[in-house]
């Protein structure tokens, strides 16, 4: 029984929000369906538009259209959080698919100036993730929703480290990494390079052994060395190992690391608070892991990645 493509991008959320060291808080009153760093920071309403329903069509133009009163209607009680939207483009309300799915991010600005009297408007569908109108600046970008929070200071939170991107688009017929017009300029992957990733790895991850065939949308393709950097290695099979999305964010926030030999380091200072990042990592701290040793990692790149960490090597 699929659990909704709402509940599934909610829980993408919360693990991009564990990563990252952000407070998490789901369903915080009536109507809405997340807030992220406390009463300081926004609080959200998710919406979906599925596209196998979509009717809305002016001249040959394709639209999602929404009413945005209860987003509206929350700014007017002057609340001390921002009050901001997500809208799901999905095929059925039955799932979230970051593969396949988009989200289109609503800053509180935009419902209160670029929405009708009662919140309605509508977003033009341009192609798969492109969009069009003015609620559509921010597209499939988990970096613009956390950089509308206040962070809560968590130790599992490294300021120092680059912010992950998850750019899990792409076309299947694109063969190499290629940048596409977002809010801000990415390179995304092929879905043919993503596939060819999961069969290497069994469509397991690599570090925790979660398997894909019931839980494909918790894996993602992590790059060693940032694709937004090294775009001409954006698909090479010795830059990339599949992992969980809360690992590969904690990666690439460079709270963990591995060597040539799969034996995994953990950034010394880290000490979380999950029990499940406690039993993942850092009992774990030191250990081989067959996969990740097994994984034909480039050794150049990761010894590129790994000299970039302020606390490798570890003493």
């Amino acid at each position: 029984m699929p659990r909704g493509a709402i509940t599934d991008w909610v829980d993408l959320l919360e693990e991009q929000a564990r990563a990252r060291g952000v407070n998490f808080e789901r369903n915080p009153r009536q109507y809405f369906n997340f807030r992220l760093g406390g009463e300081t920071g926004i609080i959200g309403k998710v919406r979906i538009s599925e596209e196998q329903k979509r009717e809305y069509e002016d001249h040959g133009r394709e639209f999602i259209w929404h009413r945005y009163n209860r987003e509206k209607e929350l700014t007017q009680q002057n609340i001390s959080e921002e009050v901001v939207n997500v809208t799901l483009d999905v095929w059925d309300n039955g799932q979230f698919a970051p593969d396949d799915d988009h989200f289109i991010f609503v800053r509180e600005a935009l419902v209160t100036e670029e929405t009708h009297s009662q919140g309605d408007q509508r977003i033009e569908v341009l192609d798969n993730g492109r969009y069009g109108g003015p609620l559509s600046e921010s597209i499939d970008d988990w970096d613009d929703i956390f950089q509308r929070t206040v962070t809560a200071g968590s130790a599992d939170n490294d300021p120092s480290s680059a912010v992950p991107h998850d750019n899990s688009g792409g076309e299947e017929s694109d063969t190499s990494g290629n940048r596409v017009s977002r809010a801000q300029d990415r390179v995304e992957i092929s879905q043919s390079f993503k596939n060819e990733v999961r069969d290497r790895f069994n469509n397991k991850c690599a570090l925790t052994g979660i398997e894909g065939d019931e839980y494909s949308y918790l894996l993602t393709v992590s790059h060693i060395l940032d694709r937004a950097d090294r775009e001409d290695i954006a698909e090479d099979h010795g830059n990339v190992v599949l992992l969980n999305r809360t690992h590969h964010f904690a990666f690439d926030n460079g709270l963990w690391t591995f060597d040539k030999g799969g034996r995994i380091w953990i950034k010394p200072e880290y000490n979380p608070a999950s029990d499940i990042m406690r039993d993942s990592l850092l009992d774990r701290d030191g250990e081989i892991i067959p996969h990740l040793r097994d994984a034909e990692v480039n050794p150049e790149y990761l010894n590129e990645h790994n000299s970039s960490l302020s606390w490798w090597p570890v003493e």
